[in-house]
């Protein structure tokens, strides 16, 4: 069985620790643990097959599931118009018959009149009894801007910022 990636990751990994215990290195610059890395291990091989690997298999699944997605959305609204086109049609023929229900063994369809809805025309002539106040929503983009131009807010602040992981292919 072939060893995979992740695996391999973990077993130089492993390997590193294992040359700066023997050796006692103890704290290593980043220049000299690079040094040891590029010249007793293969991390660094092992680390771009793994992101190979992670980028391929999402690049796939991701394309693929984008795809998939897409086709079941145009079903879906296909479904949803056809359904709409029958509902209709057999609401049309009931009209037609004069019947507001028709009954079977296995349904029974029923007609009936909706309640009238809302139409707006034109929201500027609506009286202001019938607008609702709003509470007041944080602005997150001006609060952000602000702080990172050094600006003190009490009650706010930035973050670490974490770090993240970019995978380029040439």
């Amino acid at each position: 069985m072939a060893e995979t990636s992740a695996y391999n990751v973990i077993k130089e990994q492993r390997k590193l620790i294992d040359i700066i215990k023997a050796n006692d290195l103890g704290e290593l610059s980043p220049e000299d643990l690079a040094l040891v890395v590029d010249s007793e291990t293969n991390l660094n091989e092992a680390l771009i097959a793994l992101a190979e690997q992670v980028q391929e298999t999402e690049q796939t699944l991701i394309a693929g599931l984008k795809n998939r997605i897409r086709l079941l959305t145009e079903r879906k609204q296909r479904m949803e118009k056809s359904a709409g086109t029958y509902r209709s049609l057999i609401l049309s023929v009931m009209e037609r018959l004069g019947t507001d229900k028709v009954v079977s063994d296995i349904m029974t369809l029923s007609a009936r009149d909706l309640q009238r809805g809302l139409v707006i025309e034109d929201e500027a002539q609506i009286p202001s009894k019938y607008w609702v106040a709003q509470d007041p929503k944080l602005d997150r983009k001006t609060l952000l801007a602000d702080l990172k131009e050094g600006i003190e807010i009490e009650g706010a602040g930035l973050d670490n910022g974490g770090r993240s992981l970019s995978i380029r292919t040439k």
